[in-house]
């Protein structure tokens, strides 16, 4: 009689461990990707935005370049330009009030010196002189009283002189304008009282301001 073999059915368990180790590291890389995805969003999302607005620049303050003479900081010249109306909106002070229109010429100083700077003519002579004189100013920390004894004259010839190269470079159509500015300048009288050169005085003041505001934009 013959004999009968019967076949022992091979184990699955060892199939079904092996599937379930491969699943569990599926799932380990699954999870492990989606939760460094997840980091890299809140990264990104704490990060600043750069956007193209425009940053208000009005407490900013302009170096001169290294190659200038003097270590003279400014305002943004439209800072200065802003006092300057400011003068201008209660013209009848200007020439009748000493203190009142000295000061509106030194923030046309110093609008027009800012103005250069930005403008990069830090190799002017016209800016040089203007800035000695308003170093000057500055180190003496001058007072209300002090601000009368600004000698117009001159400083009108030095603010005319830098606005003019100003205009030279950057706005050839305004010649007309500033070469009416130098005829206003040369009429200014340092020997005469400034109640008597008052109409002269707010022309100038005007016509300088113009200029700077048209340039400015």
């Amino acid at each position: 009689m013959a004999e009968i073999k019967i076949e022992k059915k091979k184990p699955i368990w060892p199939w079904i461990l092996g599937l379930l180790v491969v699943l569990g590291i599926i799932l380990f890389l699954f999870y492990a990707t989606n939760n460094n995805d997840d980091y890299m969003d809140d990264t990104n999302t704490n990060q600043p935005v750069m956007t193209d607005t425009i940053t208000d620049n009005s407490n900013a303050t302009y170096n001169n370049a290294p190659s200038s003479n003097t270590t003279t900081e400014y305002k943004p010249s439209s800072t200065y330009l802003v006092n300057v109306q400011k003068s201008l909106n209660d013209s009848m002070k200007l020439g009748t009030d000493s203190i009142y229109t000295a000061k509106a010429f030194y923030n046309l100083a110093n609008a027009s010196a800012s103005k250069a700077v930005e403008m990069n003519l830090y190799s002017s002579p016209a800016l040089s002189s203007l800035e000695s004189d308003l170093n000057q100013f500055k180190s003496a920390q001058m007072g209300q009283e002090d601000f009368s004894k600004i000698d117009l004259k001159t400083l009108s010839s030095e603010i005319t002189a830098v606005i003019s190269e100003i205009q030279n470079k950057n706005a050839p159509n305004l010649d007309k304008e500033v070469s009416n500015l130098k005829t206003l300048s040369n009429e200014l009288n340092s020997s005469t009282d400034w109640t008597k050169q008052q109409k002269n005085i707010q022309d100038y003041l005007n016509t300088s301001y113009e200029i700077l505001t048209t340039i400015n934009y």
